[in-house]
């Protein structure tokens, strides 16, 4: 019986050390308090109660995080064209309205005309344009441009003839009768541009005094096609 009990005893020891060894060998295997486990200080929450509200949170914040960033974007998008077009209006083009019978046939009264701003293109002979000249008038007038500076232009107001360096013009077909204040020959100034109306027996232009010969600085641009009517829509002038 003693001797039983000995044996025990040395097994119980024998476990005891190998349990020690284990411990001190191995020390990732020592226990970890799972999570239903209490914490001091901090209470378990109740069955269910985790799961549930990680659901709440999972379903709802990405669908609200979402709309939102889509709703930013839709924003964003509008107001980015909104500030291009209006950048392209104020600086590259402009959409002019035809006033009065001056260019007829080639523009008309209530014509809308689409216009290239000055800042990006250049100017000859034979484009329409499109100025503004406060000795004559407060508003914008459109008429062609005839000559630049240096170049000399001449009307014989008998036949109808216009020249310029002694070339005739033929931008239009209607002989020029009329005469105002304007003597002839003329030369052109420099920075000036000499323009006429198409119409050149109802056109108010450089043969009149009060026009005379335009500045480059109150140019605002070129006409480059009609907008409206539809029915002439890209007829160029």
């Amino acid at each position: 019986m003693d001797d039983e009990n000995r044996r025990n005893s040395d097994n119980e020891l024998d476990t005891a050390e190998l349990e020690e060894l284990s411990r001190i060998l191995y020390p990732e295997r020592q226990h970890i308090p799972s999570a239903e486990e209490s914490v001091p200080g901090v209470s378990a929450p109740e069955e269910g109660q985790e799961r549930e509200d990680s659901g709440k949170m999972e379903k709802g914040s990405p669908e609200v995080s979402g709309f939102g960033k889509e709703l930013f974007g839709w924003v964003q998008a509008v107001v980015t064209s909104l500030v291009t077009v209006l950048l392209v209006f104020v600086f590259l083009v402009r959409v002019f309205g035809v006033s009065g019978s001056s260019m007829f046939p080639t523009l008309h009264n209530g014509d809308y005309v689409f216009l290239i701003n000055k800042t990006i293109t250049s100017f000859k002979a034979g484009d329409v344009i499109v100025f503004v000249q406060d000795s004559y008038s407060d508003s914008p007038l459109v008429k062609r441009l005839i000559a630049t500076e240096g170049q000399t232009v001449d009307i014989n107001f008998d036949s109808g003839e216009v020249f310029v360096d002694g070339v005739l013009s033929t931008y239009v077909d209607v002989p020029t009768n009329k005469s105002y204040d304007v003597e002839f020959p003329i030369v052109v100034e420099e920075g000036k541009f000499f323009v006429m109306g198409d119409n050149r027996n109802e056109s108010v232009d450089s043969r009149y005094s009060l026009i005379g010969q335009i500045d480059e600085d109150v140019v605002l641009g070129k006409v480059a096609f009609v907008l409206f009517p539809f029915n002439r829509f890209g007829e160029k002038p």
